[in-house]
């Protein structure tokens, strides 16, 4: 048995080891509050599988402990900057929430006569010029193929572009972050726009532990991944498309004849999720003058379903404070940043 001295040296001892641990803990936090405000915006390095992969965060002042986290990822030919100016850090700031826009990599560009024409580039003629198409892809014509010399980044979310396997890099760098700031792994989200919305998907199908919600704007996936779609649990799905979107049609990509190519509709995609979800009953709500949500609300246990089908309106993310004045909203009526954050937060 202690003696009464014992007993207090003892006492003291675990008092001054706790006192370090919360010194520690509190000038570690205060050190990766200063380090990551300063780093806010900046290309930070996360190498995978022996590449540096880059990307930019925004952390809040007051980032919470367990707090979530949500990944925007930009378009075909896109800029992690270009996302980095979307809405989301304000929505952060307010919220505490952080918000992660990671880069892909540089591929080349190919498109078939089909998706040449889905994308408003007439191959014949192209063929027949040989120079390089006046838009900014700069298509030449190769072996009856437009090929893109612009060099252009996407994300590799068939699995087949170069080997870049990046639902590895996507996840690795989520579950890093989660540990190096202390967040809720069950609050990762993720939201793209075009081949950041395939992205979207293909992360719902294949990494489900990881990412819990998407919100994919003006893009859908493929069948090859959808027939093979592990989302590993029951998925709250936000996605907003463009009724008049030609590069990425609402009726999924189609071939001559009109026979299912490559991509599903929006609505075999929403509906998908929804009975993943036990969603059957459906509401449509009249967003706004161009927009209409339908809602998919669970009967029991799974999370709701939400597609925003916008009228009049091409490939764009509605009220991109890249493309109009800030507070500006388009003719989709609404801001597509605040719409999504608005949807995780309820999770």
């Amino acid at each position: 048995m202690m003696n009464r001295g014992t007993r207090v040296a003892l006492l003291a001892s675990l008092l001054l080891l706790a006192g370090c641990s919360v010194t520690s803990s509190v000038a570690n936090n205060e050190a990766l509050q200063s380090e990551s405000n300063g780093m806010n915006g900046e290309d930070l390095v996360f190498e995978h599988q022996g590449i540096e992969r880059t990307y930019k965060i925004y952390r809040p002042r007051n980032l919470p402990e367990n707090a979530p986290m949500l990944f925007a990822l930009h378009g075909l030919g896109g800029k992690s900057e270009q996302m980095y100016r979307i809405g989301f850090n304000e929505l952060a700031e307010q919220h505490g929430f952080l918000a992660v826009y990671p880069q892909s990599l540089r591929k080349t560009v190919i498109l078939n006569r089909q998706q040449a024409k889905m994308v408003g580039l007439d191959l014949d003629k192209l063929c027949q010029s040989n120079k390089p198409s006046d838009d900014w892809m700069k298509y030449v014509c190769v072996d009856g193929k437009a090929v893109s010399t612009a060099g252009n980044v996407r994300w590799n979310d068939t699995g087949t572009d170069n080997g870049e396997d990046d639902v590895s890099f996507l996840s690795e760098l989520a579950v890093y972050l989660q540990d190096r700031y202390q967040l809720n792994p069950e609050k990762t989200f993720v939201s793209g726009m075009s081949n950041g919305a395939y992205m979207s998907y293909t992360l719902m199908c294949q990494a489900g532990d990881v990412f819990k919600g998407a919100a994919p704007v003006a893009g859908l996936s493929e069948y090859s991944i959808l027939n093979n779609c592990d989302p590993q649990g029951q998925k709250p799905l936000l996605h907003i498309h463009g009724v008049d979107d030609g590069l990425v049609p609402i009726t999924g990509k189609r071939s001559k004849g009109g026979k299912k190519s490559s991509s599903p509709s929006v609505e075999e995609l929403v509906v998908y999720f929804a009975k993943l979800n036990n969603s059957a009953k459906k509401e449509t709500i009249k967003a706004t003058q161009n927009a209409t949500l339908h809602k998919y609300l669970p009967e029991g246990d799974g999370f709701e379903v939400h597609y925003y089908r916008i009228e009049n309106y091409g490939h764009e993310w509605p009220s991109s404070p890249n493309r109009n004045k800030a507070g500006e909203k388009d003719a989709s009526g609404f801001f597509a940043t605040k719409v999504i954050w608005d949807f995780f937060s309820r999770y």
